[in-house]
């Protein structure tokens, strides 16, 4: 009896180990501080390595589910087989009490009995209580596992996001990638053209240096043939048959060159054509046929091939080789109305050269023609007069021609040197023209500026295209042919004195060609 007792005492005592937990008040401060660590150490590496966490969650639980199943397993059959241990050993005392003792004893061992009963019930009793609490901690433990189902879940979630924003930031960086390679291909493209437009402007830099040098060259060597005109001039001027001979065919071919180069660079230096002309008053005739040329659809370059086609018509129908005795300047002293005797003159000589049959009429024509001049010059020198008056009122009705379209400036003070430069030009240009035109008046030689006819076939012996223009209006005839528009710049032409119909271009006319 005793040794069933103690048996039964120690029952308890063999119930299987539970899961420490962290509020167990049988746990040391040191197996709290290893369990804390250890959660938190296992949610440290379940945040920042989601799927090592996850499978050592699902480890642990599967661990955990095991251990409980088969403590509570060992539990229930080491109780029951106890139990029924016990209640065999009970039974055999009781047969063996009731059967050695005698009958009287039958109260006192039912009360002994009664006593066991009594203490086997409370052991039972204990028993089922450990094994609620088992059942609770069973419990527990399953509400521990759905937490950590969930925290699972949601960490699954957490990661499956985490590698959708991956995959996106892959594809992301794989296009930004390939946004620099294409940066980096154009770069690459960028510096070689950049290289190569390098090259081009030194070797530009340095075709502008020679430029520049020959420019100055030329420059030198213009100024340089001036001089020579200027003294071959003065020579001819005093003097203009005194050796019998008349100037060379170079020294004028070389001053008509520079009349035709002046009246180019006046147009190119001075002039726009990006814009219609403006108003300035007062306006000449000259200034009402300016507008027409924007209005007709003309790109710059035909404008401007216009313009000087009218600068050149100005200066060959007042100044360049007209029909002049040098007496203009001293008209204009004169109070005599009606015709004048430059006037006169000219139209003497216009009915003479119309008259003329034969060669010697024309050499008849040069003696009175070069004695007439000789002649002006007494009237000049009696009245103490030259030509700069006649010469400034050209130039300046050249100046008005052009200030429509004349190049502004922004500097006052620039606009203003600018214009006196044009003013100087143009009073250049238009000395020399009367300049040459007097020196070859006094020739016996006649020499002639002629151009070619409008709509005509050019003469390749007399005129050189310069341009082409579209026909305003196309026609079918004389279709792909070389058919004059008009004259930029007019022809010198020389006509023997002894031989009128042996004619000699000195210098071609530049034209500009219609095509369709």
């Amino acid at each position: 009896m005793d040794e069933t007792h103690h048996f039964l005492d120690d029952l308890p005592a063999m119930q299987s180990p539970e899961t420490p937990r962290s509020d167990n008040p049988s746990l040391t401060m040191h197996d709290n501080q290893y369990l804390h660590d250890g959660s938190a150490d296992y949610r440290y590496q379940e945040a920042y390595h989601p799927q090592v966490g996850e499978e050592r969650i699902q480890v642990m639980l599967e661990s955990t589910l095991i251990d409980i199943r088969d403590q509570l397993t060992n539990n229930l059959y080491n109780l029951r087989h106890d139990i029924e241990l016990q209640v065999r050993a009970e039974q055999v005392q009781f047969e063996q009490l009731f059967n050695a003792q005698e009958p009287n004893d039958h109260e006192s061992n039912a009360a002994r009995l009664n006593n066991e009963r009594q203490e086997l019930d409370r052991q039972i009793e204990v028993l089922r209580a450990q094994i609620n609490q088992m059942r609770e901690d069973c419990e527990s433990r399953e509400h521990f596992r759905s937490e950590l189902d969930e925290e699972l879940n949601q960490a699954q979630e957490k990661r499956q996001i985490l590698v959708e924003e991956r995959a996106d930031l892959k594809g992301q960086l794989a296009k930004l990638k390939g946004e620099c390679w294409d940066c980096q291909r154009i770069t690459e493209g960028r510096m070689k053209e950049y290289r190569a437009l390098h090259e081009r402007y030194g070797a530009f830099v340095g075709k502008h240096a020679d430029i520049l040098g020959d420019l100055e060259a030329a420059e030198q060597q213009r100024k340089k043939f001036q001089d020579q005109i200027a003294k071959y001039r003065e020579i001819i001027r005093k003097n203009p048959n005194a050796s019998g001979t008349e100037p060379e065919d170079a020294t004028i071919i070389k001053a008509f060159s520079n009349l035709h180069e002046g009246a180019q660079r006046v147009i190119m230096k001075f002039c726009t054509m990006d814009q219609p002309p403006r108003q300035v008053a007062p306006p000449t005739r000259h200034q009402f046929s300016l507008p027409n040329f924007w209005n007709g659809h003309l790109n710059t370059r035909e404008i401007q091939n216009r313009v000087r086609a009218e600068m050149f018509w100005y200066l060959s129908d007042s100044l360049l080789l007209v029909r002049s005795f040098g007496l203009e300047g001293i008209e204009k002293r004169s109070e005599v109305q009606g015709r004048t005797i430059e006037k006169g003159l000219r139209d003497f000589e216009d009915k003479i050269e119309l008259a003329a049959s034969d060669p010697q009429d024309h050499a008849d024509i040069a003696t009175w023609r070069t004695a007439t001049l000789k002649s002006a010059k007494v009237l000049h020198a009696k009245a103490s007069s030259d030509h700069a008056n006649y010469v400034a009122e050209t130039a300046n009705e050249l100046n008005s021609f052009l200030a429509p379209i004349r190049i502004q400036h922004e500097d006052v003070n620039i606009d203003l040197r600018e214009q006196q430069k044009l003013k100087e030009h143009l009073m250049q240009l238009c000395r020399d023209s009367h300049d040459l035109t007097l020196l070859l008046r006094g020739c016996r030689n006649t020499y002639r500026c002629e151009i070619q006819e409008q709509g005509k076939l050019m003469d390749p012996e007399e005129a050189e295209a310069q341009d082409k223009e579209r026909r305003q209006i196309p026609r079918g005839e004389n279709e792909g042919e070389q058919v004059v528009a008009y004259t930029l710049f007019g022809a010198l032409v020389r006509i023997p004195e002894g031989n009128p119909k042996n004619r000699v271009v000195l210098q071609k006319s530049w034209v500009v060609l219609q095509c369709d």
